[in-house]
């Protein structure tokens, strides 16, 4: 295995990580608020 493709694997695996929790961030994110809203009426 050559190091090149392993950096390679690990760099995609990194961005698609990120996309997945920057998207669950987002989701908590409007979860609370909602129920921030809901606590206040």
């Amino acid at each position: 295995m050559s190091s090149s493709s392993n950096s390679l694997s690990n760099s995609t695996l990194g961005t698609t990580t990120y996309a997945k929790l920057s998207k669950i961030l987002s989701n908590q994110i409007s979860i609370h608020e909602a129920a921030k809203l809901q606590s206040i009426e």
